[in-house]
């Protein structure tokens, strides 16, 4: 599909049927004639969006070295008819694999010269003391089919984007922070930005 960045313009412009997954070489062979072919009407390809599977990373990975081999060059460019293209990655499915990555694995960062860690079991301490009726907790969507690994539905958007939220964020900074002289939660939770 082709959508204009200025204006709502949609079109789709081809349809494929397959038995079984793409190979990376199709996907990359009809990404560069569909370039091509959108630039002959008289539009700009300027960016291309996909999702986060092998075959679409590799195709991607596959043409930005074709480009970085004839110009030397370490962009996050690809080139079509001397054209720069720049890959995305659709937001829901970078969600998922952000969520998907921190279920097994603790992200480092740092905040204010100091480091600090996101771990999944920050929201399972959280989900755990946000107990009571719906109406009195803090996050009452929260469930834990967001956050308990086996329970989670790896494949639905909607549950990522709901645990990475602001009010997530928000409720667990509460907790974290001085309330009634006690701390529900862990200072170090205090990281979370909103």
């Amino acid at each position: 599909m082709i959508k204009g960045i200025k204006s709502k313009t949609k079109q789709p412009i081809c349809f494929t049927f397959v038995k079984s997954g793409t190979k990376k070489e199709k996907i990359k062979a009809l990404l560069l004639l569909l370039i091509k072919e959108i630039n002959n009407t008289g539009l700009t390809v300027v960016a291309t969006v996909c999702d986060q599977c092998p075959a679409n990373v590799a195709a991607i990975k596959d043409i930005k070295e074709e480009t970085q081999k004839r110009y030397a060059n370490k962009g996050w460019f690809f080139e079509v008819n001397g054209k720069k293209v720049f890959p995305l990655f659709d937001t829901p499915h970078l969600l998922k694999g952000v969520r998907n990555n921190l279920l097994t694995k603790n992200a480092k960062f740092i905040q204010n010269g100091q480091e600090k860690w996101a771990k999944w079991e920050h929201l399972k301490m959280f989900l755990d003391i946000d107990v009571g009726d719906d109406e009195i907790r803090l996050v009452n969507k929260l469930t834990e089919n967001h956050i308990i690994k086996d329970k989670i539905k790896k494949m639905k958007v909607k549950l990522a984007a709901q645990v990475f939220s602001q009010r997530v964020s928000s409720a667990i900074r509460f907790s974290a922070s001085k309330c009634k002289f006690y701390y529900i939660l862990p200072r170090s939770l205090l990281f979370l930005h909103a």
